[in-house]
């Protein structure tokens, strides 16, 4: 699903360049019959580099993807408005690539709540030094007290803490 996705931002960037390129007359364009100014040539320019710009972040899994994102969708649809007959299918891909955004900002922003409990939650823990000795060892099943002993932890501090990211 994600390389669909990467697929479809990237070639969407790459028909935004046609905008460009017949703005700035690089290249005959046919596709194109309506007349574009190159101050906007510069905004299909952008709104590809856009484009572009979240294929390889999402590529590159950056979870701020969706910023950009958001900010391609709105200058592509404003082109798309603008230049309707020849550009109106680019509507479709800016709805998938909106829906995309909005769980990528959904997934963010709940993985930034997550992150903040976190850091609030190891905040109110209050740690004091214990170093393990073999007397506070000495209730625990024997096999467990060997591979204590054996693993090194004598003589050690006690670990009071742990993160686990799954």
């Amino acid at each position: 699903m994600k390389t669909l996705f990467i697929g479809i931002a990237f070639i969407h960037g790459l028909i935004h360049l046609m905008g460009f390129i017949k703005a700035f007359e690089l290249a005959k364009i046919n596709q194109l019959t309506m007349s574009i100014s190159k101050p906007m040539g510069i905004l299909w320019l952008a709104a590809a580099s856009l484009f572009l710009t979240i294929a390889l972040l999402s590529l590159l899994q950056k979870d701020w993807w969706w910023i950009p994102a958001l900010l391609a969708v709105i200058l592509s649809q404003i082109l798309i408005i603008m230049y309707w007959s020849d550009a109106k299918y680019g509507t479709i891909p800016n709805l998938i690539i909106l829906l995309a955004l909005t769980i990528g900002f959904a997934f963010w922003n709940f993985n930034t709540q997550v992150n903040q409990e976190i850091r609030e939650t190891l905040a109110q823990i209050r740690l004091e030094e214990t170093i393990i000795t073999e007397e506070m060892i000495k209730n625990l099943p024997n096999p467990v007290q060997r591979w204590l002993i054996n693993s090194g932890v004598i003589g050690k501090e006690q670990i009071q803490t742990v993160y686990l990211k799954q």
